[in-house]
């Protein structure tokens, strides 16, 4: 019941809206009154593949407030999700942990977490670390009980992923 003209002095905000009327119009667009007048923080998500599918899990959301998206550089393209599924990053990550990689941060001489892949196609987390005295690089667990992947040379034959950005805990 009201003109084309009214609604745009609406939306200019040349004319003020009463709460009757935001009640019509939150009825009209099934919204809520908190979303007409833009008063609602919408989370918005981005989507990354998870290298390591379990259970028909191929993909999962994550709010793109966690700090790994906002690194500049990094688009959502370039990030990936690598579930955990053992203990042998304990007690720094548990079984169920998701790290967030980048494909682009492969540089070997940057310490860091990383997913790496051997030659029969299976995947790895490791803790990297470069000793620029002897030019070494050396993949180690966190957990003391599991034994350490030791120095990588050309020989190893495995190919790095990515590197973490950012963990998610599982609960």
């Amino acid at each position: 019941n009201t003109t084309p003209a009214t609604i745009s002095r609406y939306e200019s905000q040349d004319r003020k809206l009463t709460l009757p009327l935001l009640r019509k119009f939150s009825q009209i667009f099934k919204v809520s009154i908190a979303e007409l007048v833009g008063e609602v923080n919408q989370q918005t998500t981005k989507t990354i593949n998870l290298i390591n599918a379990k259970e028909g899990k191929s993909e999962m959301y994550i709010d793109d407030s966690l700090s790994c998206c906002k690194f500049m550089g990094i688009s959502e393209e370039d990030l990936f999700g690598f579930v955990l599924e053992n203990e042998t990053m304990s007690p720094v990550f548990r079984e169920g942990d998701c790290i967030i990689c980048s494909r682009d941060l492969t540089d070997l001489e940057a310490d860091g977490v990383l997913v790496f892949e051997n030659t029969n196609g299976d995947k790895f987390v490791a803790r990297s670390t470069y000793n620029p005295i002897d030019n070494q690089i050396t993949f180690t667990t966190d957990n003391p009980l599991n034994n350490d992947y030791g120095q990588i040379t050309d020989e190893s034959k495995i190919r790095i992923l990515g590197r973490m950005v950012c963990s998610i805990k599982s609960a």
